[in-house]
C-alpha cells in the first residue's frame, strides 16, 4: 500500500465522529430496550436515565464540533444539501459497484454519493431525534396524548430508518474492499495519494490545485 501522505480529516473532526458513533450505538441499544420493553420496571428505569445522558452526548458532538470549527461544520452541511449529476449518478450505479461490478464511477469530490446520502440521512434523523427527545423528556406531561403519540411514532421512525441505514455505512466503510482506507482514514486522518485520486478524484484534483498556488 502506498504511503499515506494526504490528509482527509482533522483530528478534531475524528474525535467528533467516534463520540458521535458511540453515542448513537448506546442510544440505539437502550432505546430498543426500551421500546420492545425487555427490561422491567427497575431495569426500564436505569435505562432511561442511560439513554437521556448518551442523548446528551449525542447532542454534544455537533455543537461541539459546529463551536469549535465552524467551518468544517458549515461544509459538512453544504455537502448533505448540495447535490450534482455526478452525485446523483453515483448513487444509480454504486449497487453494481459495491457488489463487484461496475469498475468506472463517476467522479467524486470530497464525498462520494452514498457518504452524501448518509450525511444526510444523519442530519435529518438527528434533527428529528433532538425535537422529539425534547418533548418526550421534558414535555411529556404537558402535551397532548395524540401529540404525545406522534411525536413518538416521529422518534421511533427516524429510529428506524438510522438503524436500518448504519449497518450498510458501517460495512462499506470498514470491511468492503473497494475501500480499504476508509476506515485507517477515520483513525489517523489520512489517506494515499493514489486512494485519493482514484475514489475522489474532484477532490484530489483541487487538492493539487491549492498546492500548486502555494508553491507558485
Amino acid at each position: 500500500m502506498e504511503q499515506r501522505t494526504v490528509e482527509r480529516f482533522r483530528k478534531r473532526t475524528i474525535w467528533i465522529h467516534w463520540l458521535h458513533t458511540a453515542s448513537f450505538v448506546f442510544l440505539s441499544i437502550s432505546g430498543a430496550l426500551m421500546f420492545f420493553h425487555l427490561t422491567g420496571m427497575r431495569g426500564g428505569q436505569q435505562i432511561r436515565t442511560v439513554h437521556r445522558i448518551t442523548a446528551v452526548f449525542f447532542v454534544a458532538a455537533p455543537v461541539l464540533y459546529s463551536f469549535f470549527d465552524p467551518k468544517a461544520a458549515m461544509t459538512f452541511l453544504e455537502e448533505a444539501f448540495h447535490w450534482n449529476r455526478d452525485d446523483i449518478a453515483w448513487l444509480k450505479l454504486f449497487g453494481s459497484y459495491y457488489f463487484g461490478g461496475q469498475e468506472q464511477m463517476p467522479p467524486q469530490g470530497r464525498i462520494n454519493g452514498d457518504q452524501k446520502l448518509w450525511q444526510l440521512m444523519v442530519i435529518i434523523t438527528g434533527s428529528v431525534f433532538i425535537l422529539t427527545g425534547v418533548n418526550l423528556w421534558f414535555f411529556k406531561l404537558q402535551i397532548p396524548i395524540v401529540l404525545y403519540q406522534w411525536v413518538l411514532l416521529a422518534h421511533a421512525v427516524a429510529f428506524v430508518v438510522i438503524s436500518f441505514m448504519f449497518p450498510i455505512h458501517f460495512y462499506l466503510r470498514t470491511l468492503h474492499p473497494r475501500f480499504e482506507e476508509s476506515l485507517s482514514s477515520m483513525l489517523d486522518g489520512k489517506v494515499s495519494e493514489p486512494y485519493a485520486r482514484k475514489h475522489y478524484p474532484k477532490w484530489h484534483d483541487g487538492i493539487i490545485g491549492e498546492n500548486t498556488n502555494h508553491d507558485t
